[in-house]
């Protein structure tokens, strides 16, 4: 095309046959450029940053130790670079996604899971205790003011319990908190010594004999 410009001698019929070849040439340089999908990477990103933002950070149920946080978002920000890279490769998106796609899942799985079951059966143990208690000061009663102190131990640990951001720490601490108020309760168990009235009966017997 450059020798037809430099040539004026040429006829329009041979100048626009040297515009049709480089129009040809032109339009197969396009169509032979490589076409990246990003979209998948674009989606990843997309559903690790609404991972990332949900997450509260904390020890409670559900919530998210702040390294795990950290680390996913630092995971988000080396997808966002390949993502706005100019030449990258399809290689280099599909593997990206793959990464961050094991990043979400590590992440989900960090989640802190609290047990309260073992609260919740001493809370059913102390209350079923105390309802079927006798108070008084005979034989096999408890101490009166017992009753009150015991639904106040178990009413504290129903609030633990009633937490949707209880840690696993505060469940073993309520757990040993009503234990130690279950064992305060028994101790006030009142038992009624008979030995020296029966040794009294039994030698007024011989007496009587």
């Amino acid at each position: 095309a450059q020798g037809t410009v430099n040539d004026r001698h040429l006829s329009q019929q041979t100048v626009n046959l040297a515009c049709d070849t480089l129009n040809q040439a032109i339009t197969g340089f396009h169509n032979s450029r490589i076409s990246v999908d990003r979209s998948p990477l674009a989606e990843g990103i997309t559903a690790a940053r609404a991972a990332a933002d949900k997450a509260v950070a904390g020890a409670g149920q559900g919530q998210y130790p702040q390294t795990a946080i950290d680390e996913l978002r630092s995971a988000i920000a080396a997808a966002e670079q390949i993502y706005e890279k100019k030449n990258v490769t399809q290689t280099e998106v599909t593997e990206t996604a793959a990464a961050l796609q094991t990043a979400v899942d590590t992440f989900a799985g960090l989640a802190h899971v609290v047990d309260s079951e073992p609260l919740q059966a001493l809370i059913g143990t102390a209350a079923e205790l105390k309802n079927n208690a006798s108070y008084g000061t005979r034989n096999g009663d408890y101490a009166p003011d017992q009753e009150v102190l015991l639904g106040n131990a178990i009413q504290a640990a129903q609030t633990v319990l009633n937490n949707p951001n209880i840690s696993q720490a505060e469940i073993y601490q309520a757990v040993n908190t009503l234990q130690a108020a279950i064992e305060s309760f028994s101790n006030t168990l009142v038992v009624v010594d008979y030995t020296t009235l029966n040794r009294l009966i039994a030698a007024a017997r011989e007496l009587a004999a």
